[in-house]
């Protein structure tokens, strides 16, 4: 009986390797089913249910066996989804049942790229299987506290990152450790059969090789769990129009697998294993028969492209796109010209940009003039009369030009091309609509202060532009001082007044009579018959400040023990032209300014003192990005004074 005994635990022994491996339990069927190895994985290939038997060593007494229902599906647009599995499970004296549950969330990012992360609850039941004991080790054998069979709750963690067709995972499973089974059988220390925590880190990719024809799918397992050295799984599937499977793969210390599939009416998958065991340990067969069944189904909820575009829901932007409709990327249905009316059913798919348009992508023309809503700068043309290109209808002594004929309200208009574009001038300007750059140039009626669009008394320039010829914002054929002071409040006759904004006209006398106004004149006492330059001073008394004191960036020395140096941006007689130039700054430009006085009375406006050339360099570029109009600023240059000593 002694010898008995022995046999038995020499034969336990046998196939401690196997019993390390089983925990998992060891399967092949990943591929078909990658939820097998991990529960964020659950989705992935659309809503399924699978039946799995893998049996090992068959005809033999103690074979490990084991059955699986897995179900998993997607939810929400592939946002969610979920998993179901049952199990029984049979490795020599222990038996293994137990049902658990998944959810998983999917996190869009960048680049169509999913991270997902899933939890899963465990109910599980271990039972010791007398029968597959040899008697006379019975009663070396037990569960936690000596008990025949246990239970308890458990729970996994998975987490995946899948990109265009590589998906990567990682799982923890039995973290909680809840119902760990750990046996040790009495008079042999080098047995030891552990249930318990277990990971699990796989990648697989499919690389197409003929489009809708045949792929390959590689993958790769690393098995890791406590006093267990890490276990590689390799294997390769190829797929013939999703019809036709066959792989081969290869488990460390363990052997050889080898499958054929196939996909029967696009739903139902069957599949065989044979898994062949090449390791040194003495085992009853060498092979292993794996059959896997599967069925797809779809629900309402779980359709991963609801509109059959090419793009999974999950990264649709448009999930109910028009059948048939070319979409880009993103699932948006194309629309070249941006009209919000797909090309599919775009009737004018070259609307221009911005025009209201129809349900059939047609620019709208309320006044069927033929010139579309947005062009038309007269959306209520009278019926029948003739248009220009911009849809204002011609005047009456215009239509008669044109057609040889009155308008009465009621004939057609004429087509496009029967009217003569170089006799359209619509403000009658005497600038031709064709040439116009203001073809509505408006004039206001003095006495009634009215809008009119009769040009004929505006003066415009060659581009039928009103002129402005004191910048006030009065175009003088409404301006009743059209040389009104720069920089002057006008009111709306354009005449200049004091505003609340404190601007005061300038002098505009000339007190010496020298020809040189005195709100531009540096000398305006200058004696009668006195030849002056252009600033109103005698060449006899003053010489030009400018000749020793304006100076180029060159001339510039670095931190000079002799000079002041400013950049200089406005130069003024007056102290209250100076201070209306240095408001317009600060509300035009938010630019300070600061003023340098000098020995002959007149004002300097600057933005910065310097030192070094470098500095001087940076400023007058910084300066020269502001040039509005013909305003000093944009035109900076540079000034030294004599450090005071």
């Amino acid at each position: 009986m002694k010898a008995l005994k022995i046999l038995g635990i020499v034969g336990l022994a046998l196939i401690h390797a196997t019993l390390y491996g089983q925990q998992f339990p060891v399967l092949s069927s990943y591929q078909l089913n990658p939820v097998l190895s991990n529960p964020a994985f659950a989705g992935n290939k659309g809503n399924n249910v699978f039946l799995l038997n893998r049996n090992q060593w068959q005809n033999h007494s103690r074979n490990p066996e084991t059955f699986l229902l897995n179900v998993d599906a997607n939810l929400k647009n592939g946002r969610y989804a979920y998993a179901f599995q049952a199990s029984n499970d049979v490795v020599n004296f222990i038996n293994r049942a137990g049902v658990s549950g998944s959810f998983n969330y999917r996190f869009v990012l960048p680049h169509n790229a999913i991270f997902s992360v899933a939890a899963t609850a465990v109910y599980e039941q271990n039972k010791l299987l007398d029968a597959n004991a040899n008697p006379e080790i019975k009663k070396d054998l037990s569960l936690k506290d000596n008990a025949s069979k246990s239970s308890g709750f458990d729970g996994n963690v998975g987490i995946a990152y899948r990109i265009d067709k590589l998906n990567i995972g990682f799982v923890g499973n039995r973290l909680l450790n809840a119902n760990p089974v750990d046996i040790s059988v009495n008079n042999l220390k080098n047995y030891n059969y552990y249930f318990g925590k277990h990971f699990m880190a796989s990648a697989a990719y499919q690389l197409t090789l003929l489009p809708g024809i045949l792929s390959l799918d590689p993958s790769v397992r690393v098995r890791m769990a406590k006093s267990v050295d890490p276990q590689l799984d390799f294997s390769l599937m190829s797929n013939y129009r999703d019809m036709i499977m066959l792989g081969a793969g290869y488990r460390q210390l363990y052997g050889f697998d080898m499958m054929l599939g196939v996909k029967l009416l696009k739903r139902f998958t069957l599949a065989y294993t044979l898994a062949i065991n090449n390791s040194k340990t003495q085992l009853p067969s060498k092979y292993t028969n794996e059959i896997i069944l599967g069925y797809k189904f779809t629900t309402r909820k779980s359709n991963l492209d609801s509109d059959k575009d090419g793009v999974e829901d999950l990264f649709d932007k448009e999930p109910k796109t028009t059948v048939h409709c070319g979409v880009d990327k993103f699932g948006v249905a194309l629309d070249l010209d941006r009209d919000n009316v797909a090309d599919c059913l775009d009737k004018q798919e070259n609307t221009p940009f911005g025009a209201p348009v129809d349900a059939m992508g047609i620019a709208l023309d309320g006044d069927k003039d033929g010139v579309i809503d947005l062009l038309d700068q007269e959306a209520d043309s009278p019926k029948g009369f003739v248009v220009d290109k911009s849809g204002i209808a011609i005047m009456p002594e215009m239509q008669v030009k044109l057609t040889g004929k009155e308008n009465d309200g009621k004939s057609a208009k004429l087509p496009a091309e029967e009217v003569d574009e170089t006799l359209i001038d619509t403000d009658n300007d005497n600038i031709p609509d064709i040439n116009d750059k203001e073809p509505e140039t408006p004039h206001w009626s003095h006495t009634s202060g009215k809008p009119s669009f009769d040009a004929s008394q505006c003066i415009v320039d060659r581009h039928g532009v009103a002129m402005d010829s004191d910048g006030d914002g009065i175009m003088d054929c409404a301006d009743e001082e059209v040389f009104s002071l720069k920089g002057a409040t006008v009111n709306k006759q354009g005449i200049a007044s004091i505003g609340s904004n404190g601007i005061i006209p300038e002098q505009s006398e000339d007190s010496d009579g020298d020809g040189i106004s005195d709100d531009l004149d540096l000398e305006p006492n200058t004696p009668k018959g006195v030849t002056t330059d252009q600033w109103g001073r005698s060449p006899q008394v003053n010489s030009d400040p400018a000749s020793s004191h304006r100076i180029g960036v060159e001339e510039i020395e670095d931190n000079s023990a002799q000079w002041n140096y400013y950049v200089i941006i406005g130069v003024f007689r007056y102290f209250n032209n100076l201070k209306n130039y240095q408001k317009y700054l600060l509300k035009t430009y938010n630019e300070t300014s600061q003023v340098l006085v000098t020995e002959q009375n007149y004002y300097y406006a600057w933005t910065k003192q310097i030192s070094t050339r470098k500095e001087a360099e940076l400023e007058v570029e910084r300066l020269g990005s502001k040039k509005v109009k013909d305003y000093i600023v944009g035109n900076p240059w540079l000034w030294r004074e004599p450090k005071k000593k």
